[in-house]
């Protein structure tokens, strides 16, 4: 399970190494690789396939990123195809193909037509089979709220419930807000360059956020282990706003604080080998 989670990572990081370069596609194999959620996605055995699979789909239709070879467009249009019939989170795939294609309407990708087109079906015969949960309804906000525990340091995420006060308090807003900070000003830079630019990692991002309100609504409630996939989402959009702006002497230290922010989120977690 660990090797089939390495491998579809890392094929992840090489499409992210396409639009960028290699040096931030190995900054985003890290954020992936050593994010909490990545041990239960392991753990969870089929997940390991089916949910990386689902983030490599992601970020392919988010960056437009496509093989150029025949048959390495056969192989991605099979695991749009397989994928989309084990989880509906491939819908952020759909709904970014569905984006490109009404941005280009009067030049349509007709690879991007064929994706949109099997992912549907794929998802409608996923629909028709899929049994709802019959799991209680805990507060939208409430669920919100613990998903910010993604950004915690292990000790805060393991007394969950618990009230913060102080500097434990102070820790828990101040690093989702220092990458909210973070995103927004790498955004504003890349955007004053070029504003299509800024268009892949917007649509990770608000991507990100439509899942954790799609998964919480799905199950009831936010599994930890859920977050995976959202997580990455957000972290990948950041990394492609730091190639966008790569000429700006500012971005080395934009790319050190958001790593330092990552590695405190990260901090007293156990990983498996």
């Amino acid at each position: 399970m660990t090797i089939s989670f390495a491998v579809i990572t890392s094929a992840t990081c090489l499409v992210i190494s396409a639009k960028t370069s290699r040096k931030l596609a190995l900054l985003s194999l890290g954020y992936c690789v050593f994010l909490p959620f990545s041990n239960l996605v392991i753990l969870a055995q089929v997940n390991t396939i089916i949910w990386p699979l689902s983030l490599f789909l992601i970020v392919i239709s988010a960056t437009r990123t496509y093989p150029e070879s025949k048959p390495g467009r056969v192989f991605v249009a099979v695991l749009f195809f397989t994928t989309a019939l084990s989880t509906l989170t491939v819908v952020i795939a759909l709904a970014f193909l569905g984006f490109n294609l009404i941005q280009n309407l009067k030049r349509l990708n007709r690879f991007e037509v064929l994706l949109f087109l099997i992912t549907t079906t794929s998802l409608f015969i996923q629909w028709k089979s899929y049994s709802p949960r019959n799991n209680p309804k805990l507060s939208l906000m409430g669920e919100l709220y613990k998903a910010l525990y993604n950004f915690s340091p292990q000790y805060l995420r393991r007394s969950f419930g618990d009230p913060l006060l102080g500097f434990d308090l102070a820790l828990f807003w101040l690093i989702p807000i220092a990458l909210l900070l973070i995103w927004a000003m790498q955004a504003n830079f890349a955007r004053s360059i070029n504003l299509l630019s800024v268009l892949p990692s917007l649509k990770l991002f608000v991507g990100a956020f439509i899942l954790v309100i799609l998964l919480i609504h799905g199950n009831g409630w936010l599994n930890t282990h859920y977050l995976f996939i959202p997580a990455a989402m957000f972290w990948v959009s950041i990394v492609l706003l730091f190639h966008e702006n790569r000429s700006r002497s500012t971005t080395g230290l934009a790319i050190a604080l958001t790593s330092s922010l990552f590695t405190i989120s990260i901090s007293g977690v156990y990983y498996l080998l």
